[in-house]
């Protein structure tokens, strides 16, 4: 057929393998691109699909083949010019390349951006870190990468020292929403749940009102009542629970704060029973126990935190704030 090529049966296996490779990529792009080298193997790719089957393109790299025919054929009667692609085949040919190009772009642009985010998040500009996080997730949004990234970002933006109260309790609220959006494209993730619960617990704390903190509150419980009740065995899930419970028990009614710190010991006891060595298990029931008046348990609790994780400077602000806190407590 004019303007077509017939390759040689040893050239269609190679057709066949760069074409199953070109599939390949743009089956892994429909879940994630996060290597630069698969980007450069699409672009290979497509080159190759082009050179073996574009005549134009053949007849450009092949000069030496298409000189004899420009001489003569075997009667000497000259040679037509090399076939060319019909215009029609051309300009779709590149229309083709040009959305394939575009496809495969994505989520090199997007893992760029992101890298870019996590730069600016590591150096304390959430502010620039969420710019380049929201144009990751606008080249390939159901990433939950992404989403979480945002998430995070938004929730050391309301974390940094200054932050107007009005404006922290929006950027919680956005970062809620953010790690709903990340549930969405990955359901069920545990680490996801509990990261908005956390979250949740955040905006309790800088709620303008007691409604709406009980509401950020009974969320985050919801979440680990469910989350234990499908996955008993997993440690991790006792530790943020009893912080649940004791933000509750600072926040909510008077006449349940006892009953909220008695279920938050039991969480940090739990912790502790995978843990025995736990760290922020040992100083979250120190701070259970000075809230119940039991400052001579507490401090044994905070010898043994400073013992196992003393060399921490985190550790230590919060023992040092405990210690205050006992001091204040115990008569003179």
């Amino acid at each position: 057929m004019a303007g077509s090529r017939v390759l040689p049966e040893h050239l269609r296996w190679l057709l066949g393998a760069f074409g199953g490779m070109l599939v390949a990529y743009l089956l892994q792009g429909l879940v994630s691109i996060d290597a630069i080298a698969l980007v450069l193997l699409s672009w290979l790719a497509i080159g190759s699909l082009l050179v073996l089957g574009d005549p134009a393109v053949v007849a450009a790299r092949e000069p030496a083949a298409a000189e004899p025919r420009r001489r003569g054929g075997r009667g000497g009667a000259p040679a037509g010019p090399p076939a060319a692609a019909p215009a029609p085949v051309a300009v779709a040919s590149v229309g083709v390349a040009l959305v394939l190009g575009a496809l495969a772009a994505r989520p090199a642009v997007a893992d760029h951006e992101h890298r870019l985010g996590q730069e600016a998040l590591a150096a304390s500009q959430p502010v620039r870190a969420l710019r380049h996080d929201r144009t990751a997730a606008s080249w390939l949004g159901r990433e939950p990468e992404y989403q979480l990234a945002q998430a995070e970002d938004l929730v050391a933006y309301a974390s940094t020292e200054g932050t107007d109260p009005a404006l922290r309790r929006v950027l919680l609220d956005e970062a809620i929403v953010a790690y709903g959006a990340a549930l969405g494209r990955a359901p069920g993730d545990v680490g996801i749940q509990v990261a908005r619960a956390q979250v949740q617990v955040l905006a309790a704390q800088a709620a303008a009102s007691a409604e709406e903190a009980v509401q950020h509150l009974d969320a985050a419980e919801a979440t680990f009542r469910s989350l234990l009740a499908e996955l008993p065995a997993v440690d991790d899930l006792h530790l943020p629970y009893g912080r649940v419970l004791e933000v509750r028990a600072e926040l909510g009614p008077g006449d349940r704060e006892a009953e909220a710190l008695a279920s938050a010991a039991e969480q940090f006891d739990m912790a502790r029973a995978y843990r025995p060595h736990e760290v922020d298990a040992l100083i979250g029931l120190a701070r259970v126990r000075v809230s119940q008046g039991l400052t001579g348990e507490a401090r044994e609790l905070l010898v043994e935190a400073t013992d196992v994780g003393g060399d921490s400077p985190e550790v230590r602000a919060a023992i040092a704030e405990l210690d205050r806190q006992i001091a204040a407590s115990t008569p003179d």
